[in-house]
């Protein structure tokens, strides 16, 4: 059963891995903007539901993923309530939420298992940029939308 949770797990994060890379780079708002940010809270909350899982029925040192997967999963549902919920969108946290799940995600992939990463691939500093891209991406936003905000009110 643990085998099957770690496979579900496994095809969660890589397709979180390649939706959120979508959502980023697909102009904001557009279709491949909101179908990919979709597909990524679905594979996210997934991916993170598992590891939870597992790690609550394996134990031992994996009880340490239980919460930043919880975190995960709190980020997503914000981020898209932020945006989905009453109310005027709320841009900035949405790229917030988004970009911290997006973070955990990147983080833990090309952080937490480098030592699954071919060893001519593995480039500690490419490694160190692709891991914190998301948040240099939200840095981006927040302050785009910051100026946004700033010249409206003008």
């Amino acid at each position: 059963m643990l085998d099957v949770m770690l496979v579900g797990h496994i095809a969660g994060a890589s397709l979180a891995l390649a939706a959120g890379l979508v959502a980023v780079g697909a102009p904001k708002g557009a279709t491949w903007h909101r179908r990919s940010g979709m597909l990524f809270v679905y594979a996210m909350v997934t991916m993170t539901s598992l590891a939870v899982i597992t790690s609550a029925v394996r134990g031992g040192e994996l009880l340490g993923n239980i919460p930043p997967g919880l975190f995960s999963i709190f980020l997503v549902v914000r981020g898209t309530l932020a945006v989905r919920g009453p109310g005027p969108p709320r841009l900035k946290s949405h790229v917030r939420c988004m970009c911290g799940a997006f973070f955990i995600a990147t983080g833990s992939f090309f952080l937490g298992q480098a030592d699954e990463i071919p060893a001519a691939l593995r480039v500690w500093p490419m490694l160190t940029a692709l891991a914190f891209a998301p948040l240099m991406v939200m840095l981006y936003w927040v302050r785009r939308l910051s100026r946004r905000a700033a010249f409206s009110t003008i």
